[in-house]
């Protein structure tokens, strides 16, 4: 038994391969194009071809909290008080602004079903197709830790509890 613990380990980084050297949060999205993006800890936004292992960092985006990938494979970047949208080339539009910078900023945003999702630190959530319209504030007392949705129900955590919304209400 002591053999395989200590040969497990070993066993299992066999099989990664190591693309680009980088120092990545956790946060990356992989669009139906190939590429993958990751939020690069003070260095910017990192595009990387999974068939070559090619990558590039754009370090116009340096401070992100978070990114989402749109249904058509744009990249929306959370620049804390604005989100972005852009193909990272020619495009970019900002669909989200808080209009009071120094009471909030915004915390977090994922994509569930062509739907955005953001939630800001005065404890707001606020859902919104890909290009910022139809953007309804549904939650004005919800301290998000993370969040996730079900059909029309959205489930989040406070870090002490669970909590549901019904998104159809």
């Amino acid at each position: 038994m002591k053999k395989l613990r200590k040969i497990l380990p070993l066993l299992l980084c066999m099989s990664v391969v190591c693309l680009q050297d980088a120092s990545a949060s956790d946060l990356f999205y992989i669009s139906s194009d190939n590429f993958a993006y990751f939020i690069v800890e003070n260095n910017g936004l990192m595009e990387m071809d999974l068939e070559t292992g090619e990558a590039l960092v754009y370090n116009e985006y340096i401070d992100i909290p978070s990114i989402a990938l749109a249904p058509d494979g744009d990249i929306l970047i959370n620049m804390r008080y604005t989100i972005i949208k852009t193909d990272l080339y020619e495009n970019t539009s900002t669909i989200f602004s808080l209009e009071d910078e120094t009471d909030a900023w915004i915390y977090h945003m994922k994509m569930f079903d062509g739907v955005l999702y953001v939630a800001t630190t005065d404890e707001k959530i606020y859902s919104m197709q890909p290009d910022g319209t139809d953007c309804v504030q549904i939650a004005d007392d919800a301290y998000l830790l993370d969040y996730a949705v079900l059909g029309t129900d959205l489930y989040y955590c406070d870090g002490a509890a669970l909590y549901w919304i019904d998104l159809q209400n």
